[in-house]
């Protein structure tokens, strides 16, 4: 028999721990500063029992519809992952392989990191477990940007944890940084830009500054102690950005996220993609059988009263609501919407679907978006409305 190529599936592990609270985070997260050390103990055990709990609710489901599929990427995410001790890093890497599907010997195990939680020991015995990728929230190369959002590390924190971490032997690495930062003038962010550039990272993430309703930030905003930066320095931020980033040879492949050849994020793709992934730990989300679940929803169902779960939540999530998903998801990718991609995940023509061809045509004439060879995609001026874009096209 020739070789047959399996189907993949992610895992996103969320690990709700940090050691203080970033002023803008809006993701589900406890700080544990100043929580003594059995009763952090107590805490890391009390998640590693929950996610034990979900991965047995769930299992059925797996072993039932992704016999055939094989684990290609692990993403733990947060939170801060790496302030939790090895021993549960490894216990949690365990228990992806409870849910018996085959893992990828190409697997990508991605671990995000502070730059202050990286000391070599760490790192080495990450990748002794496995861990492949890192994920550095650098955020500035400012440390006046770095105390106002709220961040415990400085500038020569990032060199120190990305010069140990090449030296324990990680060859793939993202760096992370935020824009349109209040205060921040043009010339601070290109030099955080070009100064990540220099460092030669594979992969390089760069986010506008987002004001969550609940963070410390969105009150200082309320509170007209702060105020943002405006559309204008918004857009020509992001772009300089962009344009900086392609002369060091990244590639843009969604609009947030640059990588070098063959470095694209796997887990990050799946989400843009419509792939399934499995969410474990309180905080995540996952989408199995075209269902979008959250993993607090499954954690406090007895395993044996899990029939039909997902078939219950399947009747929720319609056709309307896939195909809107794929939209949001699809558009922020350089390659847009593929009409093959779409009918394959949806099961109908995009224009099926979406039957008002108008709108397109009036977007396009807009400027707004442009064909491709097998869809559509944002232009230039369409990624700075993109909001706009896809709300036209998934209005009824």
């Amino acid at each position: 028999m020739g070789y047959v190529e399996m189907k993949k599936i992610g895992v996103y592990i969320h690990v709700p721990f940090c050691n203080s609270r970033c002023i803008y985070c809006g993701f589900y997260s406890n700080a544990i500063e100043g929580v003594a050390g059995n009763e952090k103990n107590t805490l890391f055990e009390n998640y590693f029992s929950e996610v034990q709990r979900g991965i047995i609710s769930i299992r059925e489901e797996i072993a039932k519809n992704y016999k055939d599929y094989e684990i290609d990427s692990v993403f733990f995410g947060g939170g801060t992952p790496s302030i939790l001790p090895l021993k549960f890093i490894e216990k949690l890497l365990n228990e992806v392989a409870g849910f018996g599907l085959k893992i990828s010997e190409a697997c990508e195990i991605t671990i995000e990191a502070n730059p202050n939680n990286l000391d070599y020991h760490r790192l080495i015995k990450y990748r002794e477990m496995g861990i492949n990728r890192l994920s550095i929230g650098v955020q500035s190369l400012n440390d006046d940007e770095l105390a106002f959002l709220g961040r415990t590390h400085k500038k020569k924190d990032v060199y120190l944890a990305y010069e140990t971490a090449r030296r324990a032997g990680f060859d793939n690495i993202n760096l992370d940084l935020i824009f349109a930062i209040p205060g921040q003038d043009i010339e601070s962010w290109n030099a955080n830009v070009g100064k990540i550039c220099e460092l030669d990272p594979e992969h390089i993430s760069i986010y506008s500054l987002e004001y969550e309703e609940g963070t410390r930030l969105s009150e200082l905003l309320r509170n007209e102690f702060i105020f943002p930066q405006n559309d204008d320095i918004d857009r020509k931020m992001y772009w300089s950005a962009v344009e900086c980033l392609e002369k060091h040879s990244y590639i843009q492949y969604e609009i947030s996220n640059f990588a070098k050849q063959n470095k694209f994020c796997l887990q990050n793709k799946k989400y843009w993609d419509l792939s399934p992934y499995i969410g474990i730990g309180r905080g995540a989300h996952g989408f199995i059988s075209n269902v979008r679940y959250e993993f607090a929803n499954l954690i406090d169902i007895p395993a044996a009263n899990m029939n039909g779960f997902f078939d219950s939540q399947l009747a929720k999530e319609d056709l309307w609501e896939l195909a809107t998903d794929y939209v949001f998801v699809a558009l922020r990718r350089n390659k847009g919407i593929d009409f093959d991609e779409f009918k394959q995940r949806i099961g109908q023509d995009f224009f099926h679907v979406f039957s008002d061809k108008k709108k397109i045509t009036d977007l396009v004439k807009m400027t707004l978006l442009k064909y491709t060879d097998n869809g559509i995609a944002l232009t230039k001026k369409g990624v700075d409305l993109a909001n706009s874009v896809i709300s036209t096209i998934i209005s009824r």
